[in-house]
């Protein structure tokens, strides 16, 4: 056999050399994904801090609601016992006993509606909370909810800083501005190395070679593809520039709706407790007071008192309205 026919061992190497300009723009883009996914988190937060704040206020409506009933249970025993003691002198009739025994156990029965109704917010609380079931957690029963509308949050710069939906989408904006960045860096050639080396395995010389390549991305048949894609981002940033702006409008109109509605509320509750409750509740004092010196009828006297304590109810539906 010939000394060139008994072959030879090869060796390759190779080795790409990838442009610093594209690999500064991967960074940037993969970057500013994680700020998008961080103003993700902000907006479930928010929400869980929003559902958080209802069920604590919920749970302090309902327990001011709770003491309403337990004096509307004291004041419908009075009646019911004033009508027990004056039925055998014949100065009331049974019927009137019967109605004041209903009264009394629809009383009971709101009672343990609401005590049922504070349970579930006190669980769901908990739960927010990361605590245990049986953990003790009370409530600050002097806390006052004071709403006062605040003017800058009706501004559209503010709410472009404040709220996490917008920022976000801020950041998705950003994110495919970078990506554009990137799709445009495939315009930049690539270049690679690469070393052979052959060893004859007979007395025949030995053999290399060394080779330098670039890409060449510019030209038509292969620049359609990242143009193609750049320009589609363009109409994907304008899309969301204008759900942006759709959603400051929205936002906007809703903030100045419910500060209109809220003010009105807040008017209604003042009626509530400086007007409509003293007035009911004097009312109903004075037909009490009319019923124990034997000149009032028991049903005139419960009427005043559904009357109070519709209001006192109606009141405390509104504060939770309020709140929420």
């Amino acid at each position: 056999m010939d000394e060139r026919d008994k072959g030879m061992f090869m060796f390759n190497i190779e080795q790409d050399i990838p442009n610093p300009a594209k690999l500064n723009a991967k960074r940037n883009y993969f970057s500013s994904r994680a700020s998008v996914e961080e103003k993700g988190r902000s907006i479930q937060y928010n929400k869980l801090r929003a559902e958080a704040k209802t069920l604590y206020y919920d749970w302090l409506v309902l327990n001011r609601k709770l003491s309403v009933l337990e004096e509307n249970q004291q004041i419908v025993e009075l009646m019911l016992a004033l009508a027990r003691l004056r039925y055998p002198y014949n100065q009331g009739s049974l019927g009137n006993i019967y109605k004041a025994e209903g009264r009394l156990y629809e009383v009971q029965n709101m009672t343990l509606m609401t005590q049922s109704e504070i349970s579930e917010k006190e669980y769901r609380l908990k739960a927010l909370m990361n605590m245990e079931p049986d953990a003790v957690f009370k409530l600050d029963t002097l806390t006052q909810v004071v709403f006062e509308p605040n003017q800058i949050a009706k501004d559209t710069a503010s709410l472009r800083t404040n709220r996490s939906d917008v920022q976000q989408i801020n950041r998705s904006i950003e994110v495919m501005l970078q990506n554009q960045i990137l799709q445009s860096s495939q315009a930049k050639p690539d270049f690679r190395i690469r070393y052979e080396h052959m060893q004859p395995r007979g007395d025949m010389p030995m053999q290399f070679s060394l080779m330098a390549m670039v890409s060449i991305p510019i030209v038509p048949w292969a620049s359609k593809m990242y143009k193609s894609e750049v320009a589609g981002m363009n109409y994907e940033i304008e899309a969301m520039k204008r759900e942006q702006a759709g959603i400051l409008l929205e936002a906007r109109g809703m903030i100045s709706g419910m500060a209109s509605q809220l003010k009105r509320m807040q008017q209604q509750l003042s009626n509530y407790e400086l007007k409509i409750i003293p007035a009911l509740r004097k009312n109903y004092e004075t037909l009490m007071l009319s019923y124990e010196e034997n000149r009032e009828q028991l049903p005139i006297v419960i009427d005043g008192w559904e009357a109070l304590n519709m209001a006192q109810m109606e009141y405390l539906e509104k504060c939770r309205i309020t709140i929420q």
